[in-house]
C-alpha cells in the first residue's frame, strides 16, 4: 500500500489502512515468493555452499546461502513493483523479470543498501540480545530439553512395568532407569527477560524500517516504471474462434465445466505440485542437515524422519496454496492444467476472482471439500445442474468451459 501511495505522488502518508488478516496472508505470500522466485538461486548457490562445505572451506554453506539471499534481495524491488500492479504474475517468475535487469540492477543494488542501512537498529538489537542473553537463553533451552528427557524416561519405565516380555522390560529399564531417577535441573524464567525484550524491540525497529524500505521501493517503481514492463491493466479475457471466424467468444458463450474435466485437470495439477514439492524438500532437507551437522548437532533417526516429513508438509502447503492462488486469480484465471483443458475460474457474476477469494477457495478445497467431507464436497458437482462443488458454493465462484461449437449441416 505504501508503494501504491508513492506512485500516486503522495508526499505525506497520513494514514495506512491496516488489515490484520490481509497482513497475515501477505506474510505467507512473501514466504511463498521467497521460495518460488528464489528457487534458481537457492539451488545454484545452495549447491555451491554444499560443494564448498565438502571441500572443507570455512563457512562454505553460509557463503552459498548468503549469495542466494543477496540476489533474491536484488530482485525484490522489481518484484514488489509488479506486485503493486493489477497483474502481478511476472513477480513470481525469474525469467519474466530477468530481461529488465539492465534497467534495475544499479537502483536495485542501491535499494539493497537502503535495506541494510534501515535495518541497522534491528540488526544491532539482535546482535546485542544474542551477546547479552544468548548464553542464558541456550541454558534455559537445555534445561527444558533435559526436563523432557527425564519425563520421557519416567514414562518409559512405567511402560516397562507392563511389558509382557522380560527381555523387553529389562531393556527399557536398563536404558531409561538412570535418567528417570535424575532430579530436574533448576530453571529461571528471568533468563528469558533479555531475549523477549530484545525481540519486542527488534519488532518495533522493523516496523519503522519496513515503512522506509517500502517508500524507497515506491520511488524505485515511480522512476523506473517505463522500463520495468509493468502490466498496469488487467485485460478482459476473450476466446478467439478456433475456426478462424471473426466472431469471439466471451464468458456468456461458456457453460459450467464438466466435473470429469475438472478432476482430470486437478489430478495433473497435483502431479506437478508433488514434483515441485519433492524437489524443494530434497534441496532444503540436504541443506538443513548439512547446517546442523556443521554446527555439531547430533540427530536421532526419529528426529531426522520427523524433520523430513515436517519440511515436506510445510513446503507442500506453501506450494499448493501458491500454485492455485496465483494462477486462478491471475491473468488467465486458471491453473496451467485448467487452461490446457479450456477451463477458467470466475465469480457467480462472471468476473475474475480476487486474490482473497482465491486463497479462501484453495483453503476450502483442501480442508473442506477434500478432507472434512471425504471428497463428498467435490463429488456433489456430479448431481448439480450448475456443476458446482462445495468450495464453489461457499466462495461464490464457479468453473466454466468453452461452449462446444455446433457443427454445420454441410459438415
Amino acid at each position: 500500500e505504501i508503494i501504491a501511495l508513492t506512485l500516486k505522488r503522495k508526499d505525506e502518508i497520513k494514514k495506512i489502512r491496516f488489515d490484520f488478516a490481509q497482513c497475515g496472508m501477505n506474510g505467507i505470500k512473501t514466504l511463498a515468493w521467497i521460495l518460488i522466485f528464489g528457487l534458481p538461486f537457492w539451488i545454484l548457490f545452495g549447491g555451491l555452499g554444499v560443494l564448498l562445505n565438502t571441500m572443507e572451506v570455512p563457512y562454505g554453506m553460509p557463503i552459498g546461502m548468503g549469495m542466494a539471499a543477496f540476489f533474491v534481495l536484488l530482485f525484490t524491488p522489481q518484484a514488489m513493483s509488479h506486485m503493486t500492479m493489477p497483474v502481478e504474475t511476472p513477480a513470481w517468475f525469474f525469467p519474466k523479470i530477468w530481461p529488465t535487469l539492465g534497467v534495475s540492477a544499479a537502483p536495485g543494488a542501491m535499494w539493497v543498501l537502503v535495506f541494510f542501512v534501515a535495518n541497522i537498529p534491528a540488526i544491532a538489537t539482535i546482535a546485542g540480545t544474542v551477546a547479552l542473553g544468548g548464553n542464558r537463553f541456550e541454558e534455559f533451552v537445555q534445561v527444558r530439553l533435559k526436563e523432557g528427557d527425564i519425563h520421557t524416561a519416567k514414562v518409559m519405565v512405567d511402560l516397562a512395568e507392563g511389558a509382557t516380555s522380560e527381555d523387553g522390560k529389562a531393556a527399557l529399564i536398563d536404558k531409561y532407569s538412570d535418567t528417570a531417577q535424575e532430579e530436574p535441573p533448576e530453571k529461571q524464567w528471568s533468563w528469558l527477560a533479555i531475549p523477549i525484550g530484545g525481540s519486542l524491540l527488534t519488532c518495533l525497529f522493523l516496523g519503522f524500517s519496513s515503512v522506509v524500505i517500502a517508500r524507497a521501493n515506491g520511488l524505485f517503481t515511480s522512476n523506473l516504471k517505463k522500463g520495468l514492463d509493468l502490466i498496469s491493466q488487467r485485460k478482459e479475457i476473450v476466446w478467439e474462434s478456433k475456426t478462424g471466424e471473426e466472431k469471439v467468444r466471451t464468458r456468456k458463450t461458456t457453460i459450467p465445466a464438466s466435473p470429469m474435466r475438472r478432476w482430470g485437470a486437478h489430478i495433473i495439477d497435483n502431479l506437478l505440485i508433488n514434483l515441485t514439492v519433492g524437489l524443494l524438500t530434497f534441496v532444503f532437507y540436504q541443506v538443513l542437515i548439512i547446517i546442523l551437522e556443521t554446527a555439531g548437532v547430533n540427530l536421532s533417526e526419529v528426529l531426522v524422519v520427523a524433520i523430513y516429513y515436517g519440511l515436506s508438509s510445510l513446503l507442500g502447503l506453501v506450494v499448493f496454496f501458491s500454485y492455485f492462488t496465483m494462477t486462478e486469480s491471475g491473468e488467465d484465471q486458471a491453473s496451467p492444467m485448467k487452461k490446457a483443458y479450456g477451463l477458467y475460474v470466475c465469480t457467480d457474476d462472471y468476473r475474475p476472482i480476487s486474490t482473497g477469494q482465491a486463497i479462501l477457495r484453495t483453503f476450502l478445497l483442501l480442508f473442506v471439500s477434500n478432507l472434512l467431507t471425504l471428497e463428498i464436497g467435490n463429488i456433489m458437482a456430479l448431481f448439480r445442474e450448475d456443476k458446482k462443488t462445495l468450495h464453489d458454493l461457499l466462495t461464490g465462484t464457479q468453473v466454466r468451459q468453452d461452449k462446444p461449437q455446433k457443427k454445420s449441416a454441410d459438415a
